[in-house]
């Protein structure tokens, strides 16, 4: 087949990363995991998402790394008490834009001065042939 070039096959987008840095004047109860992780549940579940289970480490003095695993994918939570900073990543199946109404609620509990949001969609590309 000579002059024919391989075309790309761009599939439907498969998901949606959503990527948020909070930083300062974050309220201090954020750093305790077991405020936090009621928090997080609540924003989830207000966006309808299915948590199937929850993993986490404390470190000291204060901080901690939380992964909510959903049947849609994954939340997770990462903490810099040290830099005045939370990190936050959902990752979503379920269709674009999906992700972005946790993120905003958890938004409003951490009172921050900066907030960093990276949005990304997952679309797969297939090289045909």
């Amino acid at each position: 087949m000579r002059g024919e070039q391989a075309v790309a096959y761009v599939s439907p987008p498969i998901g949606n990363q959503v990527s948020c840095v909070f930083h300062g004047g974050l309220r201090p109860q954020l750093f305790d995991l077991d405020y936090a992780r009621e928090i997080f549940t609540k924003a989830l579940e207000a966006e309808d998402f299915h948590i199937c289970s929850v993993a986490f480490a404390k470190f000291e003095p204060l901080g901690y790394t939380i992964t909510f695993v959903l049947s849609e994918s994954h939340f997770a939570v990462h903490t810099y008490k040290e830099y005045d900073s939370i990190y936050v990543e959902i990752y979503s199946c379920r269709g674009i834009n999906d992700g972005l109404k946790t993120i905003e609620a958890v938004s409003r509990f951490f009172e921050a001065k900066e907030m960093l949001l990276h949005e990304r969609i997952a679309v797969p590309v297939m090289k045909a042939g």
